[in-house]
């Protein structure tokens, strides 16, 4: 959702076009053709040159007597007429007629006898010159005789023309999709032009998917309407999705998750007799609430949650305080959220708790109008989902958030009253609303505005069945943590790696550790210390928020691992491993001991690895060795120049080179790995069982063994990093 390059596009229609047109004659090759052919053929077929004189001469003579008899007929005419309605007509018509003549000259001019030419064109010149005489002549006169009528014709066509584009303007759903001619496009309409916003366009078109509504009078006396005004978020666009609503106020109020392939069919609601021809999986009923209570209760929560974050917001920015303060002072701030929730519903207070600071903060910068429609949209698609089956539903579709767009888009309101910017914040949270199914994730676009990721992470709450919304909103909340943290990384990384690497560069020594932060380039992957990769990514994350992502990750790991099980894809399925593994002994980075530097560094390494593991930055492979589900492998790194030293490089994150490419630029590891050491004096371990046993053999070494000659060399010291 980047933007929509118009050249781009036009190039590509262009080539198709001419690819279609292949071999075919286009207006102005035949125009150039027929004149070639037609010059040709005058000249073939002229008498010889010697006769060609006279009988020009006397063809022209003929033609100018009849043009003249022609003429005279046609001014005696504008004389007499009583159809001639214009005084003066025959005096202007003879004024014209010596003006065409004088300017096409169409009699023909006498050359020298010995004047030779290659082709003589005299001919094709006095043809021309006497056709375009008469037709401009023929077509003066009608001009001239009926001048009032063409006035009048001219007048007329402007009224029906303004007449059919006021019509095109109308605010039925065929008046604006089709211009009220034709059959038209649904999606956008008008020029692509930029707005100097990030949405690209304000031009927007309805669509087609028109559900059934209520009546107007009926709506507005209901609670929905009546909740909408008391949170000031009543509009036209709301009032029409609560129409819809009221219109399906007995359809299932829920709608399932995507089904994995592992899980057995649901056997309630078996079909029997009269439904027989139903699905057992697609047959549903309202028994668990139906939407016109689910749509009451999540309306009312979901502005109740706005309104309380907003009051918070204000209260702060009354104060002078700023979003950063939020995150500088998370326990404080956690506290405030516990205090705002406290006399709150429970699922209003889910809502609240479910925010980041920074989403908090852009969550009361959103119109509650907005907030509303992006709801009201999800509960009216369900009409497209379902379908009436004798006692009972149909689920006709899979992909609810979709109907919610389809349904919001064919609102004439909503066009109306949102603008582009608007439109792509409740777009974008309609269609990232739904959580994979097969992998566990919800995909989002590169560039979502952060007002929309809180709408989403809302509405795929809202979305849950009523048994997982707790589950659903610690999965949301940690989710937003694991994203803030992986800008975090970006940019501390990218800034640190950019402004010291020449000063780096120049003093490296690959025997001390801190000179080693940026790690080392290795094949297809670049290892990095853990612990200075750690330390950037949770640079400036409040200790209290990672106590709080350590709490999501145990308190995700059933549900996470669940709903990721049926996963295809080796990178979505080493996801589920991870936190299915997280928070065992297994999982420690270091050897078990009572060092509580190491535990530390474990909890903190298993809120950064699924950071990296959920945005591709982990890779799962060393070479021709899998990479263990902790993430981490060994290294020994000795130079056979510098063979006096061995540096032990106990644990190693492989990133993956195409991430950095991404960062950096094809030339990254020209600019930035310049003083890379030889990936050939670099040993790796994924078995930390031979990693202790290669520095065992090191250190034997170290104490003698081998020829005379070897031992003649200086000891090799072993560095452990």
């Amino acid at each position: 959702m980047g933007g929509y390059n118009v050249t781009k596009r036009v190039s590509l229609l262009r080539k198709q076009v001419d690819e279609s047109r292949a071999g075919q004659w286009g207006l102005r090759r035949t125009v150039v053709l027929s004149v070639i052919l037609i010059g040709l053929a005058v000249y073939l077929t002229s008498p010889s040159r010697e006769s060609n004189t006279d009988t020009t001469e006397d063809s022209a003579e003929i033609w100018y007597t009849e043009l003249q008899q022609h003429f005279s007929e046609r001014v005696s005419w504008l004389e007499s007429s009583p159809l001639a309605l214009m005084p003066g007509s025959a005096a202007l018509y003879a004024g014209f007629g010596k003006a065409v003549v004088s300017i096409f000259d169409p009699a023909p001019k006498k050359k020298p006898a010995d004047e030779l030419e290659l082709i003589d064109l005299t001919d094709v010149r006095v043809w021309f010159s006497q056709m375009a005489t008469g037709a401009i002549l023929r077509l003066g006169f009608v001009l001239i005789a009926f001048w009032p009528l063409w006035v009048m014709s001219v007048i007329a066509g402007i009224f029906v023309v303004r007449r059919g584009a006021s019509a095109a303007r109308s605010k039925t759903v065929l008046g604006v999709c089709d211009r009220a001619r034709s059959p038209f496009y649904s999606g956008i309409y008008g020029p692509f032009r930029p707005n100097n916003s990030f949405s690209g366009t304000d031009f927007s078109c309805p669509g087609l998917a028109c559900p059934p509504m209520a009546a107007r009078n009926t709506a507005l006396e209901h609670k929905l309407i009546k909740i909408l005004r008391e949170y000031d978020a009543f509009n036209e666009t709301n009032l029409d999705l609560a129409r819809i609503i009221l219109a399906h106020s007995d359809f299932p109020g829920h709608v399932d998750e995507e089904g994995s392939d592992h899980e057995e069919p649901d056997q309630k609601g078996i079909a029997e007799d009269e439904q027989e021809r139903v699905s057992q999986t697609g047959f549903v009923t309202n028994e668990s609430g139906t939407l016109e209570q689910q749509t009451i209760n999540g309306l009312s929560a979901v502005l109740e949650a706005h309104r309380r974050i907003t009051g918070y917001v204000k209260s702060l920015e009354d104060k002078k305080i700023k979003s950063s303060v939020l995150n500088s002072n998370y326990p404080v701030h956690l506290a405030n959220l516990e205090k705002l929730s406290a006399s709150a519903s429970a699922l209003t207070k889910l809502l609240i708790m479910s925010l980041t600071p920074n989403r908090i903060w852009a969550s009361s910068h959103l119109n509650p109008q907005l907030v509303a429609s992006a709801y009201l949209a999800i509960e009216a698609g369900k009409s497209l989902v379902y379908k009436r089956h004798a006692s009972g539903f149909v689920r006709v579709s899979i992909f609810p958030h979709l109907q919610a767009r389809a349904v919001v888009n064919s609102l004439n309101s909503y066009h109306a009253e949102y603008n582009g910017d608007q439109r792509l914040i409740i777009r974008q949270a309609i269609i990232c609303s739904r959580r994979h199914g097969d992998f566990g994730r919800a995909f989002l676009p590169t560039r979502m505005p952060v007002e929309s990721r809180v709408v989403r992470d809302w509405l795929e709450i809202l979305y849950a069945e009523p048994d997982k919304l707790q589950d659903t909103g610690y999965l949301v909340e940690l989710d937003a943590h694991i994203e803030e943290i992986n800008m975090n990384w970006r940019i501390g990384f990218a800034k640190r790696l950019r402004q010291e690497v020449e000063v780096l560069e120049k003093t490296e020594t690959l025997s001390l550790a801190g000179n080693l932060w940026k790690g080392i380039a290795y094949k297809s992957v670049v290892l990095l210390p853990v612990k200075s990769l750690v330390e950037i990514a949770l640079r400036g994350i409040h200790e209290a928020r990672k106590k709080r992502i350590t709490e999501l990750l145990a308190l995700t790991r059933r549900y996470q691992t669940r709903i990721s099980i049926s996963a295809r894809l080796p990178g979505f399925k080493r996801q589920a491993l991870e936190a299915d593994k997280s928070g065992e002994d297994s999982d420690r980075i270091l050897e078990p001991n009572s060092d509580k530097e190491d535990a530390e560094l474990t909890e903190r390494w298993r809120i950064v690895r699924r950071m990296l593991t959920k945005y591709n930055w982990l890779s799962t492979r060393v070479g021709d060795d899998a990479v263990p589900i902790t993430g981490l492998v060994s290294a020994l790194l000795q130079s056979e120049e510098d063979a006096k030293q061995a540096v032990d490089l106990d644990a190693l994150v492989p990133l993956r080179q195409r991430r950095f490419v991404e960062l950096f630029g094809r030339a990254w590891e020209s600019i930035y790995y310049s003083s890379n050491p030889n990936p050939e004096d670099l040993e790796i371990f994924v078995d930390r069982e031979k990693f202790a046993d290669a520095i065992k053999a090191a250190g034997r070494a170290q104490n003698g063994g081998g020829s005379a000659a070897e031992n003649s060399k200086p000891e090799p010291s072993i560095v452990s990093v």
